[in-house]
């Protein structure tokens, strides 16, 4: 997601204590694996540094005037990939890859939404910082 004027970034309003749970919640239900207590505990650790450093990032590169550009989803790809180390690869192989965040409908319905809503200034904004390092020949 591409951070537009006056629209606060998503995680903002993100609970990552409900979204993780959920999410392990899933995972656990579609693999038969429940993580021990302590591996959540990890788990739970890791989610928060990570979200602590894609909101410092976020502020680092705002203030430097930086086209900032930010993702729930990769957040919780990467965060998903993090938990599939814990669990064994027999139990992992039960979840079907549908059911992987990678994978979420919604997500693919709430981009279609975006692209719609974005203005033509919006789009080379996002694309610029791309679109400067390219040579003809890329094009």
């Amino acid at each position: 997601m591409v951070a537009r004027l006056g629209k606060a970034p998503w995680f903002e309003s993100f609970d990552v204590d409900a979204e993780v749970e959920e999410l392990l919640a899933h995972i656990e239900r579609c693999t038969g694996f429940a993580l021990p207590e302590r591996q959540r505990d990890v788990i739970m650790t890791h989610a928060m540094a990570k979200l602590d450093r894609t909101r410092q990032a976020y502020l680092e590169a705002k203030a430097a005037g930086k086209p900032v550009s930010t993702s729930r989803r990769a957040y919780l790809t990467d965060l998903q990939d993090t938990i599939f180390m814990a669990i064994p690869e027999e139990n992992l192989a039960r979840m079907p890859l549908s059911e992987q965040v990678l994978n979420d409908p919604s997500f693919y319905a709430d981009a279609m939404h975006r692209a719609a809503a974005i203005s033509e200034d919006e789009l080379f904004m996002a694309l610029s910082s791309s679109l400067k390092d390219m040579t003809v020949q890329d094009c």
